[in-house]
């Protein structure tokens, strides 16, 4: 079983470098591992996959790189990890979609058939409604903490303690 604790933020960021020279899809490839479903790892403005890089660190750090099944916690279990470290990860959430559309349920009291209007009039409503039923692209949320809001004393605007009382001015 992997040693997680040996792995550091520098064992990463070689893991990162590593990425980088080989290019995502060898990098999976040379450690065995598929593309990230939820979890991305961002760091200057490019995407990393959680699970191979921390394999990699993992290498790095204890001289084997850990498998798919040593991960605590999978995908969710690396994300925490990196967080941890100190690393931005990012999870995608992915829309709901049904598999197909549900037929509308049967009222009590028909209605009266109507005219059939032109094909002409109704194709760009179709249209719309196609359009409408498209999936929004997945959205990207991230998990880390927040930062933390200081408050500012507003006469030398220096940060308050907890106590809410200035320590040079009051």
């Amino acid at each position: 079983m992997p040693d997680w604790s040996l792995v550091r933020s520098p064992h990463v960021f070689k893991a990162l470098e590593e990425c980088d020279r080989l290019g995502a899809k060898d990098f999976l490839g040379k450690y065995g591992f598929k593309k990230a479903r939820a979890f991305t790892l961002w760091h200057r403005g490019n995407e990393y996959d959680t699970l191979a890089v921390l394999s990699a660190a993992h290498g790095y750090a204890a001289g084997r790189a850990a498998t798919w099944d040593e991960i605590p916690g999978g995908e969710q279990g690396a994300a925490r990890m990196l967080t941890e470290l100190g690393f931005d990860v990012v999870v995608e959430e992915q829309p709901v979609v049904p598999t197909r559309a549900r037929k509308a349920a049967p009222t009590a009291k028909a209605a009266p058939a109507a005219k059939a209007a032109p094909a002409a009039k109704t194709a760009p409503a179709a249209r719309t409604a196609r359009a409408a039923k498209k999936p929004p692209a997945a959205a990207k949320t991230r998990t880390t903490a927040p930062e933390p809001v200081l408050r500012l004393c507003p006469t030398c605007h220096v940060a308050v303690p907890a106590t809410g009382i200035c320590d040079f001015c009051d």
